[in-house]
């Protein structure tokens, strides 16, 4: 039957104990690691829906201006803007 003697005193246990440690401490910091991308996901999530809200914004404001140049009607336009802003915004 084997015991598995790592040595006959406290030295024998020293590597064994030193592995044991760093591998607590990795353990620590990939918890660490994990936490903060899961801290980065989300921002990068808000930002993505912002960044997405502001490319729907600018694609309605460049549609209310094409519309505005092929009627050849501009003297509405900042209010036709704002109301299509207004539109987006709260839909």
């Amino acid at each position: 039957m084997a015991t598995q003697k790592q040595g006959t005193d406290l030295k024998g246990y020293a590597r064994n104990a030193e592995m044991l440690t760093a591998m607590k401490s990795i353990d620590a910091r990939i918890g660490g690691y994990l936490e903060q991308s899961k801290l980065i996901t989300d921002k990068l999530t808000t930002q993505d829906f912002a960044l997405n809200q502001i490319t729907s914004s600018a694609d309605g404001t460049r549609e209310t201006i094409a519309q505005a140049l092929a009627s050849g009607r501009a003297d509405t336009l900042m209010q036709d803007i704002g109301a299509s802003s207004a539109t987006r915004s709260t839909g």
